[in-house]
């Protein structure tokens, strides 16, 4: 199939030129910086956060790793309530100041122990980048994949204050067409048109690899890697970002196959491990299926 679009449909006044938001997919995206990053010698995944943000040197705090904020095993109680005004991830959507806000988190028990999904830790792996590249997130992500893979339009990062930091757990605004090829590249192991690397395909299996640790209520988590979703109950693997009301990139890597769907809405009713779209969207897939 290699990069045809084999079915494209917009409703309202959408069309193929549209930006849209894709929410919580930002959290993959800036796995792919971090991982380009180490790639490039910057970082190494399992460096102590402490080597970046002096603030996690002492106690707990100094068994933190980038590889743990990754897998969102960190065990700093964030929260990931957006009804909640009081709480952490409500007041960084609209916080002017989301590192500040940030600032005063600590890891709470042993790190590594128990996954649960923060947005709170995708923001410190936003700061470790800028400490370790020197460059903005979006600026680093527009260098090492946008510009290079291709993309047709423009994309932007929402900030938290106008000429603020970008917000790392959500709101990169790009096209259908754009998304998809950022799942093409993947499905393509990190190789661009050039023949050069974007990312390595040790880096793209790294990150989808299932973080095999225990939720909270004592489950291993087999649905996520780094910052990335995994399905694993069909025939064949798939693995997707993921944003709160219905955006997706899903990569079928057996069938050569990406889809994207961007909506104001995703369902409530569950159907396996995810929402029933998921599922409804990859049997959509199933016709184009070689």
């Amino acid at each position: 199939m290699g990069n045809d679009i084999l079915f494209e449909q917009y409703w309202e006044d959408y069309d193929s030129t549209t930006i849209s938001n894709s929410f919580s997919m930002a959290k993959s995206f800036t796995a792919m910086c971090v991982m380009r990053a180490q790639e490039e010698g910057l970082l190494d995944i399992d460096d102590h956060v402490c080597k970046y943000l002096p603030r996690f040197c002492d106690g707990k705090n100094a068994d933190l790793t980038i590889k743990h904020l990754l897998l969102m095993t960190s065990n700093i109680n964030f929260g990931e309530s957006y009804s909640n005004p009081f709480g952490y991830q409500a007041k960084a959507y609209f916080n002017d100041d989301l590192f500040g806000l940030t600032a005063p988190y600590q890891v709470e028990t042993k790190a590594g122990s128990i996954w649960k999904y923060q947005g709170g830790d995708t923001v410190i792996l936003h700061e470790i980048l800028e400490k370790a590249t020197g460059k903005t997130l979006a600026g680093f992500l527009s260098e090492k994949f946008w510009q290079k893979m291709g993309a047709e339009n423009e994309a932007y990062w929402g900030l938290d204050d106008e000429n603020g930091k970008e917000k790392a757990f959500s709101a990169v605004y790009a096209t259908a067409r754009d998304f998809a090829k950022v799942g093409q590249l993947f499905r393509d192991e990190g190789r661009l048109s050039d023949g050069n690397q974007a990312l390595t395909s040790e880096s793209i299996s790294s990150m989808i690899q299932p973080v095999g640790i225990p939720d909270s209520e004592g489950s291993l988590v087999k649905y996520y890697g780094y910052q990335i979703w995994l399905l694993n109950d069909l025939e064949t693997s798939v693995y997707l970002w993921q944003g709160m009301r219905g955006q997706y990139i899903i990569n079928i890597p057996d069938w050569d196959m990406t889809i994207v769907r961007l909506g104001h809405e995703r369902d409530v009713k569950k159907g396996k491990d995810y929402a029933e779209d998921v599922y409804k969207w990859i049997e959509m897939g199933r016709a184009f299926k070689p």
